[in-house]
């Protein structure tokens, strides 16, 4: 027993206590740790004042020590979001090579570096200054600065956004102009004609981890990538940052924007896409490049739209192009596709495909490659994504068979980290992360195409997976597709920008972007000039 005395009695000392402390102030300062200050006085007064008793301390720190771990596990819970703490339970899913990588990002990132320096100084300086009273002392003053300045600010932001927002005068309110958006939304429908045959072939590519903001990130923009599409949505918001809540809002496309909750509640029988397509007289089916496992992707797949999903990577034998980043096979884009086209080619039925790829998902790598640099492995993965639809695409125009070809990232991939913590983190809906390129070709159609037309067509106001149902809906019910794509820019149905993970939304008005989190209310800040056309609009 008495060889374990020296270690509890660290524990029961001071200088633990100090580095506990200061790292808590220092995550509190970058916004990583929502600080209770109300408790954290208290604790540093209760494991600060001095027992003369050492049984008497071991008791102390026996007591204070699962009570201060359970705090900050609360703190870095509540600025972090339900969210992310559920991911990080994900965590022993991740290839060790991906977790590896995660970690490095935290070094680059100079956070870590940081907190150690700092601690330390802090160490240092307690040789001369009462290390224990700054800490009191900061605990009580800091939380307490931070909040009259913050009450400041909001007072401040809800001032000049109601002197500048559409309400005269009043102040502005972010939460009731959301409520409102959905409350109007829950009114919008854009449902399929039935009765007719199709006129074509339906393919919605639906890739994971693709922005605009990416695709600056790598030195692309708004390159000619889509230049082979005959539409572009230049403004589209896909309103979630993760894979399953963005999958469920584009099968729910035909009605307007739900908030994050209702996704997991049943469907309108209006609102599925999917549905709408077989109702239209379309055979459906879905498939994936990947084995659909990770966080019950597939299973949430077929129980949504009760459609067969195939993930030929499964098969034995299917050739794998990539790993992903949780050590599962991926396969090859055209390979898939083309597996599907084999399947259907001498079928007269109207075809319609829901295919997922996530070729472009942080973390995936070659079998066998070497290790790169994030940005370099994304722009090496979405040169052989676009190769593989372009050849996709030749496929389909080659076979002379009418089909729309729609591509609709879930999200971006978050190359650079902007506001969070490190590159690839997804927790709030950034419009750098959800508004994302979504293009429209049509093939086999050329001989009704006008000789005037410039491709592609783009649509510049805000939209969504309404926008696009409505523009599917048109091309069904009228005969002249171009006459629909020309006239798209005007026609289209806009969609006031809200982005919404749930615990993090995210709209703008006319001066400022606003921000809901898990840890704090509503926030502002300065909107910049590349989203001018996305403030918030009362619906047409």
């Amino acid at each position: 027993m008495a060889h374990r005395l020296p270690a509890i009695e660290k524990g029961a000392g001071p200088m633990s206590w100090h580095i506990y402390f200061v790292s808590k102030l220092f995550l509190a300062a970058h916004e990583r740790l929502q600080l209770e200050a109300w408790l954290n006085f208290p604790l540093a007064l209760l494991v600060y004042w001095p027992i003369a008793q050492r049984p008497w301390r071991w008791v102390r720190a026996l007591l204070a020590w699962p009570a201060a771990l359970a705090l900050a596990a609360h703190e870095v819970g509540t600025s972090i979001g339900p969210r992310l703490i559920q991911q990080l339970s994900q965590l022993t899913e991740f290839s060790q090579s991906y977790a590896l990588e995660l970690g490095l990002r935290l070094l680059q990132d100079g956070f870590l570096p940081s907190l150690l320096a700092l601690l330390l100084v802090s160490l240092w300086l307690n040789r001369w200054f009462r290390l224990d009273v700054l800490l009191c002392l900061s605990l009580l003053v800091l939380p307490l600065a931070a909040s009259q300045r913050h009450a400041v600010q909001a007072d401040s932001s809800m001032l000049n956004a109601g002197e500048a927002g559409p309400q005269n005068g009043a102040n502005f309110d972010p939460q009731a102009r959301v409520q409102n958006f959905w409350r109007d939304e829950q009114q919008r429908a854009y449902p399929f004609v039935q009765g007719e045959r199709p006129p074509f072939d339906v393919v919605l590519l639906h890739v994971c981890s693709l922005s605009w903001d990416d695709l600056d990130a790598i030195g692309l923009g708004r390159s000619a990538l889509f230049d082979r599409f005959d539409l572009v949505f230049e403004q589209f918001n896909s309103v979630s940052s993760y894979s399953g809540p963005s999958m469920l809002r584009l099968l729910r496309a035909n009605c307007g924007q739900t908030h994050h909750e209702d996704l997991y509640r049943p469907e309108d029988a209006r609102c599925g896409l999917l549905r709408q397509l077989t109702l239209a007289g379309y055979q459906v089916q879905a498939y994936l490049n990947h084995d659909g496992r990770f966080d019950g992707f597939a299973d949430s797949l077929a129980d949504e739209t009760s459609v067969p999903v195939h993930t030929p990577v499964r098969l034995p034998g299917a050739q794998v192009a990539l790993q992903a980043f949780d050590g599962s096979p991926i396969g090859g884009d055209h390979a898939t596709l083309a597996a599907w086209r084999s399947g259907v080619s001498s079928s007269t039925l109207p075809q319609a495909l829901y295919y997922n790829t996530v070729t472009l998902h942080d973390g995936n790598r070659q079998p066998g490659g070497p290790a790169m640099e994030m940005a370099d492995s994304y722009r090496l993965r979405l040169g052989h994504l676009m190769s593989d639809l372009d050849r996709f695409i030749g496929d389909i125009e080659l076979s002379k068979r009418p089909t729309l070809v729609a591509l609709l990232p879930e999200h971006g991939a978050a190359l650079r980290k902007g506001a969070q913590p490190i590159a690839g983190l997804r927790e709030t809906p950034w419009p750098e992360i959800t508004l994302v390129p979504v293009a429209v070709k049509l093939i086999g159609l050329d001989s009704l195409r006008p000789s005037g037309l410039q491709s592609p067509v783009r649509v510049s106001g805000p939209t969504s997976y309404l926008s696009f149902a409505a523009l599917l809906a048109e091309l069904l019910s009228k005969p002249d597709p171009w006459d629909v794509l020309r006239t798209a820019p005007q026609n289209l149905p806009r969609v006031p920008f809200v982005s919404d993970n749930g615990d993090s939304i995210v709209t703008l008005d006319e001066k400022a972007m606003w921000i809901r989190t898990a840890s704090r209310g509503w926030q502002h800040l300065e909107r910049l000039q590349k989203y001018s056309q996305l403030a918030h609009q009362e619906h047409p």
